[in-house]
């Protein structure tokens, strides 16, 4: 597979001096479901949009495989936390528009047939077809979301803390839902996905960046074993994942600490 490489990244508005993004540099393979943890604020939704080419980088460059990224693609899909869902559409056509993007030449009627087992798929009813998102849970649209997503058959997903917003334990069902779908496609779809959350991370990541406070770089990585990789059942007893636990949030902490230190002194 293809090396995703990100060289030398660093990122600021052009309005603004203030560097989010400084001298990012990591690679991974293509396949790999990749989490990149951090506290609020610390840009890692700027390195997803930056993947997804609505950024364009300040210095530096991501390279999938030989081609740099420049600009958006339908080789990239996203889902962001608040949907991303046109409110004046049901949620059938919104999966419906995206289709036709990526298929023009398909036949309408065939890409109706995909939505509703894409529906399907992620446990939507066929009925729900014309709703409108707003008569929606939280859920459901997140569920439509990763839908479309699906539906694109994008090789890259990029995932803005998808689950952020829902409760518990709707959160935990979405989680099993994005895990089953990433075994189930013959071909491995490469994954980012940023969180907040540690234990999200550990339970979604076959690897794990941790972004520092702005100007961000990273400050940690772990990669989870094949072994233990979505074992929900293990993740709160197992020692790898108590260590992991507890390096992580203590990367966290100390990160958090220093920038309150240097806010302090000036």
């Amino acid at each position: 597979m293809a090396e995703i490489c990100i060289k030398n990244l660093s990122f600021h508005y052009a309005d603004d001096q203030r560097t989010i993004l400084e001298n990012i540099t990591a690679q991974f393979s293509q396949g790999e479901f990749v989490c990149i943890l951090g506290q609020s604020g610390c840009g890692k939704s700027t390195l997803l949009r930056l993947f997804a080419g609505l950024e364009s980088a300040s210095a530096g460059e991501i390279l999938i495989g030989e081609e740099k990224i420049q600009g958006t693609s339908l080789q990239r899909a996203v889902v962001f936390q608040d949907y991303g869902l046109f409110p004046w559409l049901s949620i059938g056509n919104n999966i419906l528009i995206a289709l036709q993007q990526c298929f023009p030449g398909e036949d309408k009627k065939v890409l109706q047939k995909k939505v509703e087992e894409l529906l399907q798929m992620v446990g939507l009813k066929p009925e729900l077809y014309h709703k409108l998102p707003k008569s929606l849970s939280g859920g459901m649209k997140q569920r439509t979301a990763i839908a479309q997503a699906f539906g694109m058959d994008a090789p890259i997903l990029l995932m803005d803390e998808p689950f952020g917003a829902l409760d518990a334990i709707t959160r935990r069902k979405l989680q099993r839902l994005l895990i089953s779908l990433c075994k189930e496609r013959k071909e491995q779809k490469t994954v980012l996905f940023v969180t907040h959350d540690i234990d999200e991370a550990l339970l979604l990541a076959d690897r794990i960046f941790v972004l520092g406070q702005a100007p961000s770089h990273i400050i940690h990585s772990v990669e989870i074993p094949k072994d233990l990789r979505n074992r929900s059942d293990l993740l709160f007893e197992n020692e790898f994942f108590i260590t992991q636990r507890n390096t992580l949030l203590s990367y966290l902490n100390e990160d958090i600490e220093k920038g309150e230190e240097e806010s302090l002194l000036g």
